[in-house]
């Protein structure tokens, strides 16, 4: 009987166990997509601040002028995808803390048979699966502003 409460309680705890694998892989990649748009914006201002040197010494023709106006656009968007970054690491993380803690109810309800920690385990998790949404909401937010990044600097 033992052996059965066991396998019972290694089974339920298995559903958030999985979900903080699951958000750890998009943390993973969402904090990669950041330290390349980050990387990517440091390039940006670098490029800015040469164009900026290059004016004093003489004025920017036509081309160069709309290239500092494309990287001004860039990096405005570059910067809002920052925050979308910011906010769907911090989704992924909470939803991973509240996973965690939606299997901690589940094992001190089964040590302790004590039912209030089968409502706490369910709210947890339900609160978990909401951060995960908001984390893949602003993830694909995210996504649309790169598109509409690559397709400003291609057509212009």
């Amino acid at each position: 009987m033992e052996t059965l409460i066991s396998v019972s309680l290694i089974q339920q705890m298995l559903a958030p166990g999985l979900m903080i694998s699951a958000c750890g892989l998009l943390l993973l990649g969402v904090n990669n997509k950041q330290v390349a748009a980050i990387g990517r914006i440091r390039n940006l201002e670098e490029e800015k601040r040469n164009f900026r040197r290059a004016a004093r010494k003489e004025p920017l023709d036509d081309i160069q002028e709309e290239r500092l106006l494309n990287l001004d656009y860039q990096l405005i968007t570059y910067a809002r995808r920052v925050i979308y970054f910011r906010n769907s690491v911090f989704f992924y993380t909470v939803a991973v803390a509240l996973f965690v803690f939606a299997s901690l109810a589940i094992g001190f309800q089964q040590l302790g048979d004590i039912d209030i920690f089968s409502s706490v385990a369910l709210v947890s998790f339900m609160a978990g699966m909401l951060c995960t949404l908001g984390g893949a909401v602003f993830a694909a937010i995210e996504v649309w502003l790169a598109y509409r990044v690559i397709t400003r600097e291609i057509y212009h």
